[in-house]
């Protein structure tokens, strides 16, 4: 018996019907009037407590449950859930809550929501539903008067497909990679092709799905390696010999080393193509999934404690038929990726360490950017490595069809098709399901039950046992992975992507202990397989062995179906590089010189104009969607002051519970720089992100750097090339060393290109993101940003500028133009000057407040000191008043004190601009004494208050 319930909102407004009326009404389907939902239980089994089935359902206070549908039947009406074949990710929940409630004889159940529309026919409804409500790799329309006769998966597996390579010309290979959607480039097919001539055999489809994602460019970094940046960042990282790096380049996270025999792991992460060019809701979920899992699976095990999301899109306020085919409207995808980071990490319970979101009119296919930051014992921080014998334990989610080919798709262009062609790239997020997993793991560590692990990323098990396996061997039968989808085939159960799933290599000895705490965290665990001495990846489909015998006396047995049989003296030296050309671009720099305001209300205009500015304005409306306090050890918040809106410029927490060390995030991006200089680029985030926590009282000596890199694809074209090498060989990575901060971590993407139905090319802009992790012995030392007490002194102290320019500003954005030249650092010096800083800060502690002066220059860090403070200020400008107020030295650090010498200093490297005031207001005067403006912090906000708010209410 399928019993059907029936659950819409009653008391007040449905929050999600209106959400997704406001956006397609922006998106230009206005003739919509209304749209209702309505959630649908389906529950199938012996069931005679109906009344208890429709507690466990809805909330009596705000829905109605029935077992009739309140919608009109009248209207357009479509429904939507997942494939017959698939589990529904709600299931466990539902079925663990229907046992405890002692619903008895519960089978199956499924869920479903029903869209009702007003304004528009049937057609247009089902076409709007198939465009935005669901993805159809993975979900279906349920069709009125067609009704399932029972809800448990159904489906016939698909075996293994047999492929000749032998005979194919390079244009059927071309169209073999094309067809499976595997972006594989030609070299590659020629080298697989000769690979199996040698073998004298056929291929199997595994095998050639895990090569095409074992050499894709998102996981073997080809294009970085041929350019030699992987191997050039790594051997700057060894030049500088840092004494707090435990882990560099060899493990999911880097690792530095804490206090008291602890370690600090970050990672950075992208999902790029998914979020723009399938699902943002997604896509931004399985970023952080993702991420949240490298730390987990780092070392022997790790314990997340911040997170970070950094979003990058075309302006949300443009018309949509300026938007091309093929891509989503900014603004959808803005939407949904702040829903889609509320949903994954507030139930994670993992704090928001910080959040940004950015504009650039190239952003078809924008940035997505995650990072995890992580704690453990520094004796179990370093990779672990498989011993023959070693059982291979799949912990987490079960395994469906969602997520297929997402390290393939995410190397290749995203074009007009991508939405329906790579639709299935996208897996569905399970916080709770990570969440257990993240409980689990440490008691695992602890009890020495881990040997090593690694999480089911990219490729799946393909990537994470395939990795593992390179030590000495592994052997895996695919009838062991629990499926939550009938009916998939072989390579389907290696390759996967769903979520929340990680490899733990456990001893022999240590299996029963490890299954006993994993059940007591309700985390499944299944046994796969075995770690072998034959040097090769083997995996079968034996459904006839049993599980229990095996375990006892494990072996590889190459019995039943072989999906794999690879050596991985193949797998890892065979991989041929893109060739790759290099060639400086020939582009004419136009200077730009803005008109200079002639009246203090011009002034006062332009200033509150920049300060609107999408990507420095208020975004608290995003922040506080985020829990930032969540572990109840967070010492200070990204968005903070009176009002608990100025943001500040890092984050920092308590990590060990009892303890008062400190441990804080900074974050810098740009997207505007490299249009002008890459190196310059490179250079000025990597100062900006250290001097951050430099200002705020970490030591120089006491920060690692984690970079993410996100370029247009440059294997077809030489000046793109360039511009990456010399971001990265010219640009941050010289500065890390220069600095003294090694990066130890980060992740490349070199994707970023979109080609639109026409056959344009849109290049997104060449972007770095540096997040610099620090660690301080006392909390007690860090230094505030607001301003504290009127009369103070403000400083601006700016060691190794050389150079104040406008080029690359917010500023200069306004005006819809970047200029000619950037500012210039003197790095050395820039050090040094930190250095005297820094011992100034420990010998008298005598600054009371700081802000590192960078993106949207001086007037927007003494605005946000203000604003923060309720305080004002009245100052000086030192020079040219539009540099002055609106350059973006890098790394100038604007602090006030009550010092009356500044004798610690270098004399050229400081400017005492003024003294912080009663009134809340700011008050500026120009090097020759004249007042340019004064007005309230009040009249300046205003702007900057609304223009995110707007967009995202």
């Amino acid at each position: 018996m399928i019993v059907k319930l029936y659950k819409s909102r009653t008391l007040g407004t449905d929050p999600i019907a209106s959400r997704l009326l406001s956006q397609l009404h922006a998106g230009g389907y206005r003739t919509i009037k209304a749209i209702r939902l309505e959630q649908v239980l389906r529950a199938e089994g012996d069931i005679s407590d109906i009344d208890a089935l429709k507690r466990l359902f809805h909330h009596p206070l705000l829905e109605t449950v029935g077992q009739r549908s309140r919608l009109n039947s009248k209207k357009p009406i479509v429904e939507v859930t997942y494939q017959r074949s698939m589990t529904d990710p709600e299931l466990d929940s539902i079925m663990h809550a229907a046992a405890s409630m002692g619903i008895c004889g519960l089978v199956w159940v499924r869920l479903s929501t029903r869209y009702e529309f007003t304004g528009i026919g049937r057609k247009e409804a089902s076409k709007l539903a198939a465009q935005f409500f669901y993805n159809p790799l993975v979900q279906t329309l349920l069709i009125p008067g067609k009704e399932w006769t029972t809800l448990v998966p159904q489906g016939e597996p698909g075996g293994v497909e047999q492929i000749d390579l032998a005979l194919m010309s390079l244009r059927q290979l071309r169209k073999f990679s094309d067809d499976r959607l595997l972006h594989m480039p030609s070299e590659q097919l020629l080298a697989v092709q000769k690979f199996f001539i040698r073998e004298g055999r056929p291929s199997r489809d595994a095998e050639v799905e895990m090569i095409a994602a074992k050499w894709s460019d998102h996981c073997y970094h080809t294009t970085w390696k041929r350019l030699g940046l992987l191997e050039y960042l790594r051997k700057t990282t060894e030049k500088i010999n840092h004494p707090l790096v435990v882990s560099a380049y060899v493990d999911n996270s880097g690792v530095m080393r804490f206090y008291d025999g602890w370690a600090l792991n970050s990672k950075g992460e992208t999902h790029i193509f998914p979020t723009f060019g399938v699902d943002p809701y997604c896509g931004i979920m399985t970023k952080h999934g993702g991420v949240i899992r490298d730390i987990i699976s780092t070392g022997q095990g790790a314990w997340p404690w911040g997170g970070t999301t950094v979003m990058a899109t075309c302006d949300p306020r443009i018309a949509r038929s300026r938007v091309p085919k093929g891509a989503f409207h900014p603004q959808f995808v803005l939407h949904e990726s702040i829903r889609g980071t509320h949903d994954y990490t507030n139930p994670m319970g993992i704090p928001m360490m910080w959040s940004q979101y950015l504009v650039h009119p190239d952003n078809w296919k924008g940035l997505a950017l995650g990072h995890s930051f992580g704690i453990l014992p520094e004796n179990k921080a370093k990779k672990g490595v498989p011993l023959p014998g070693d059982f291979v334990v799949l912990i987490g989610g079960p395994t469906g069809n969602d997520g297929i080919h997402g390290a393939t798709s995410s190397s290749g262009n995203m074009t007009a098709k991508t939405r329906t062609a790579d639709a299935a790239s996208v897996q569905i997020g399970m916080p709770i399901e990570e969440r257990k997993i993240m409980e689990a793991t440490p008691l695992l560590r602890g009890a020495d039950c881990i040997r090593a692990c690694q999480d089911c990323g990219a490729a799946g098990l393909a990537s994470a046992v395939g990795e593992l396996g390179e030590a000495c061997g592994v052997w895996l039968n695919l009838a062991w992975v629990p499926l939550k989808c009938a009916g998939l085939k072989d390579y389907q159960i290696f390759l996967s992507e769903s979520q929340e799933r990680c490899i733990l290599v456990i001893p022999r000895e240590k299996l029963p202990l490890a299954l006993e705490i994993l059940a007591d965290y309700e985390v499944r665990a299944a046994v796969i397989g075995i770690f072998t001495d034959t040097r090769r990846c083997q995996v079968v489909n034996s459904p006839e062995m049993n599980q229990g015998l095996w375990s006892s006396h494990p072996t590889a047995q190459m019995s039943g179906t072989i999906a794999v049989d690879l050596p991985y003296s193949f797998l890892n030296s065979s991989c041929p590089l893109p060739k790759i050309k290099t060639r400086k671009p020939a582009v004419q720099l136009k200077r730009f010189q803005p008109r200079v305001p002639q009246t203090e209300s011009q002034w006062v205009r332009l200033v509150c104009e920049h300060l609107a500015h999408y990507n420095i304005c208020d975004q608290s409306e995003a922040a506080h969607r985020y829990d930032q306090t969540v572990q109840g050890n967070t010492v200070r918040t990204y968005i903070g002051g009176a009002d608990d809106r100025m943001p500040d410029d890092l984050s920092v927490v308590t990590p060990l519970r009892g303890h008062s060390h400190g441990a804080g995030t900074a974050n810098a991006v740009n997207q505007f720089y490299g249009e002008i200089s890459p190196s310059v680029q490179g250079r000025l985030v990597a100062a900006q992100a250290f001097a951050k926590l430099v200002a705020a009282g970490f030591g120089p000596d006491d920060i690692t750097l984690c970079a993410n890199v996100y370029s247009p694809r440059a294997t077809d074209s030489p000046e793109n090339a360039w511009r990456l090498k010399a971001l990265v060989k010219r640009g941050y990575g010289p500065a890390s060393a220069i600095l003294g901060a090694p990066v130890i971590t980060g992740k490349d993407s070199s994707s970023g290109t979109f080609i639109t139905k026409n056959g344009r090319r849109i290049d997104a802009p060449l972007t770095l993101d540096i997040n610099a992790l620090g660690r301080m012995p006392e909390v007690g030392r860090l230094i505030p940003k607001p301003f504290r007490k009127p009369g103070d002194t403000i400083v601006l102290y700016h060691p190794g500028l050389r150079k104040l320019r406008l080029g690359g500003s917010v500023f200069y954005d306004l005006f819809h133009e970047r200029g000619s030249e950037l500012s210039q650092l003197d790095l050395r010096q820039l050090r040094l000057g930190l250095e005297r800083y820094h011992r100034l800060t420990e010998a008298i502690k005598c600054i009371r407040s700081q802000s590192v002066v960078c993106e949207g220059g001086l007037i927007r860090r003494l605005f946000e000191k203000g604003f923060g403070s309720g305080l004002g200020c009245s100052v000086r400008l030192p020079g040219d008043s539009l540099q002055w107020l609106f350059g973006e030295p890098g790394a100038a650090v604007l602090f006030t004190t009550d010092l009356q010498t500044f004798t610690y200093f270098e004399a050229n490297d400081l400017h005492v601009l003024g003294q912080v005031t009663a009134e809340p207001a700011i008050e500026v005067f120009a090097s020759n004494q004249k007042r340019l403006f004064k007005a309230s912090l009040e009249e300046f906000s205003c702007g900057w208050s609304k223009t995110f708010a707007e967009v995202v209410q």
